[in-house]
This record gives structure tokens, C-alpha cells and sequence, in this order.
């Protein structure tokens, strides 16, 4: 017990004496250097954006039994963001013209749009997830012509006319977006 008592204490001094050796500071004198600083700009980024694209809904008409009854669309839109999480997006989308036969015809459908989205940032800085909240006006406009009409829709509609409906709607949802880099062209 003893001996394990005299190499602690001896292990102890030499640690001691040891760092206090190495941390003598030495004095040198003191000159002002000139450096050449460089500034870091930051790039300049605005708080709106434009978006454009192309989409596949379903447009809910009665009678909407086609097999593939997804219609192709394009849709563009304005963004404002707010604060560093907070954003307000607009979106307008229009559909293509279809034909639900045999009760309805020329039907085109287009919905405008106003979100608000909070943003959550992954590490990496380029992708985001935000929950959104907000309102949508939809509007259809096509002929009725009553045939094979199961729902009964000729008590609401004349047959053989233009029928055109518009309907407030409320948006909930959950919206994933990436950023891909800036375009590049390539040529040879």
C-alpha cells in the first residue's frame, strides 16, 4: 500500500512539474502587421420567386368513370417568403380541355390558389419540408348533354347547355421541395 502510495504521489510531482515547465510563456514583442483583408460579399438573394410546371389531376365532375381520368395541365406561380421560415405562395393552375362522355363535353377546369407554408430546413440547405394552409378557387366550365344521366343532374341543369360551376375550397397539405443547383448548358 505503501509503495502504490509513493509512485502516485511520485507520478503526481513529475505531471505537476512537467506542465508547469510547458506553460512559461515567453515574451516577444509586439508588431502591427498590415494585412490585406478580403471582404466576404454575400450574395444577394430576393425574397420572391417565380414557378412554373406542368401537373395530372383528376377533375371531379359527375359521371367521371374513364379509365385514366388524370387530366394534363400547367400551372405558374408567385412566392413571397416572409421570414426565414415563413413563406405566402400563389399558384394558378389550368387544365387541359376533356370530354366525359356521354354527359359531358369540353370540359375546362382551372383553380387559383394562396398558401401559407412554414418551412423546415434539412442540414444541407437545399431541401425543405413545409406543411401548408390556405384557400383555392376552382372553376369549371362544360356542356351538359343530360345522356345516361344516373345522378339526376337535369334537375339542376338544362340539358344540351353550358354549365359552369366555381367553388371555394380550403388547401391542408404537406409540400417537399429540392433545389438541384443552378442550370447549366452544356456544349461540345
Amino acid at each position: 500500500m505503501l509503495k502504490k502510495s509513493f509512485i502516485f504521489i511520485c507520478l503526481s510531482l513529475m505531471l505537476l512539474l512537467t506542465n508547469s515547465a510547458f506553460s512559461q510563456a515567453t515574451k516577444t514583442a509586439k508588431t502591427n502587421s498590415v494585412t490585406p483583408s478580403k471582404k466576404y460579399k454575400e450574395p444577394v438573394y430576393t425574397r420572391w420567386s417565380l414557378k412554373a410546371g406542368a401537373n395530372l389531376s383528376v377533375i371531379y365532375l359527375a359521371r367521371n368513370i374513364k379509365e385514366k381520368n388524370n387530366e394534363p395541365g400547367f400551372c405558374a406561380g408567385l412566392t413571397y417568403e416572409a421570414t426565414d421560415f415563413v413563406r405566402i405562395s400563389t399558384l394558378y393552375s389550368r387544365f387541359q380541355p376533356t370530354n366525359i362522355k356521354p354527359t359531358w363535353l369540353d370540359v375546362r377546369a382551372s383553380s387559383y390558389e394562396i398558401n401559407l407554408e412554414v418551412m423546415a430546413k434539412f442540414p444541407n440547405k437545399k431541401t425543405l419540408l413545409y406543411p401548408f394552409v390556405g384557400f383555392s378557387y376552382n372553376t369549371y366550365r362544360g356542356f351538359f348533354t343530360g345522356e345516361s344521366d344516373y345522378l339526376g343532374l337535369r334537375e339542376y341543369y338544362r340539358v344540351n347547355s353550358v354549365v359552369q360551376n366555381n367553388w371555394l375550397g380550403i388547401n391542408l397539405g404537406t409540400g417537399l421541395e429540392h433545389n438541384f443547383g443552378n442550370p447549366r448548358c452544356f456544349s461540345l
